[in-house]
């Protein structure tokens, strides 16, 4: 059997190396075989603690994907089953997603020139599935591409 001890020094352990929800914690816990009251209370003791929070997780989550666009990130923070509602507290507004769709445009534009010269049809269509893989939603990309168009960088 288990003890309170041995789960909390594991779930430290894991938290040193980086930061989880509590979904993540949790299933990592169980995967180990230890019994799920245990874990349970592990897992309410570090929330008392503050040494997890889902709310804090998110924003390192948008910090480190924060090249990729906002659908990406959502998917990421779902898939560690973070509330909706803390999702959309720290998840970038629309304004910054374009911004950033459109650095990331730009920069694939320049590596697109270098390589090979194209028609802007193509060029527009190479950006368009390469921001997509991004995450960047098709309406984003699509001002992004108007952008783009408009100040002649395409």
């Amino acid at each position: 059997m288990s003890s309170f001890e041995e789960v909390y020094q594991k779930a430290i352990s894991l938290l040193s190396r980086r930061q989880h929800s509590v979904f993540e914690l949790k299933q990592k816990l169980l995967k180990r075989k230890f019994p799920p009251v245990v874990v349970d209370s592990v897992i309410e003791k570090l929330l008392e603690q503050k040494y997890l929070n889902d709310e804090e997780y998110a924003r390192m989550v948008v910090r480190y994907y924060f090249h990729k666009g906002n659908y990406y990130i959502r998917q990421k923070l779902k898939y560690a089953r973070v509330e909706s509602s803390i999702i959309e507290v720290v998840l970038p507004d629309m304004e910054d997603e374009l911004k950033r769709c459109l650095e990331v445009a730009q920069r694939k534009k320049a590596i697109l020139a270098k390589r090979n010269p194209s028609t802007e049809k193509q060029t527009k269509e190479k950006l368009y599935r390469f921001l997509a893989s991004r995450g960047f939603t098709p309406v984003t990309i699509q001002k992004t591409i108007a952008l783009l168009l408009e100040s002649g960088l395409l």
